[in-house]
């Protein structure tokens, strides 16, 4: 509560054109801030653009193929300081998961609203590592050349959704090609006990790291190999609403 009150006092600070009132508990909350349709959040978007409100943000778009085209702000990047989530995030993240001598491909889905894939990017490369930004393998035209050039770098850590790390896996195996994997970092679903037992045999070193969540809009647990399986640690410091 503390901690959301605080927040809603910076909005106020500022002069945004809403209604923010501090809480006193979860069901206080619950009463003063119900959930909103699309509409309702267009329309909260409209008084932000308005009031002059969204600007200095990353804006990224869907394509509208399937339905309207959805269009989202951010700029959760912005006054970094140590108290920040995206500063704690790193730290937190170059403690237990990556280091600035690791090589890694990011397998995430890129284009569209690819938040994982390019906040990823942005993760890692303060923290030093080495970033080949792939993307999604199963639209590669040039398979060979792809894990050719993961080798020459030396690539030790795979992220991605466990479907994509498979494949880089299996062509890995199909073409001989030698990677020195040390880190499967998976995101999106749970990595099955037969495809664990597949990447370890293909690397024997490689030990697994699960994230829950979003790089932009916050991890909210992960799970290292110095953990219990299937056990993860919630990032408590930090709340976020959708």
């Amino acid at each position: 509560m503390k901690k959301f009150n605080e927040m809603v006092g910076v909005y106020a600070d500022q002069s945004y054109p809403m209604e923010m009132p501090e809480v006193t508990s979860y069901e206080d909350f619950a009463l003063k801030y119900p959930p909103v349709d699309k509409q309702g959040l267009m329309a909260v978007s409209d008084k932000l653009i308005l009031a002059d409100k969204l600007k200095n943000c990353y804006v990224i778009s869907t394509s509208g193929t399937t339905s309207r085209p959805l269009v989202l702000a951010s700029r959760i990047f912005r006054d970094i300081t140590e108290n920040s989530y995206p500063y704690q995030i790193r730290g937190f993240m170059a403690e237990h998961v990556f280091c600035e001598n690791d090589t890694v491909v990011n397998l995430l889905t890129a284009g569209c609203l690819g938040y994982n894939y390019e906040g990823m990017c942005r993760l890692l490369e303060p923290i030093g590592s080495t970033v080949l930004p792939v993307g999604r393998p199963d639209i590669m035209n040039n398979m060979p050349y792809l894990l050719e050039t993961m080798a020459r770098f030396n690539t030790n850590v795979l992220v991605g959704s466990p479907t994509g790390i498979i494949q880089i896996a299996q062509a890995a195996e199909n073409l001989n090609i030698d990677l020195l994997i040390t880190k499967i970092v998976f995101v999106g679903e749970a990595f099955h006990p037969s495809k664990r037992d597949f990447i370890q045999r293909l690397w024997p070193r490689a030990e697994f790291y699960s994230l829950y969540g979003a790089t932009e809009f916050g991890f909210a647990a992960v799970n290292t190999p110095s953990m219990t399986a299937h056990h993860h640690l919630v990032i408590s410091s930090w709340f976020f609403i959708e």
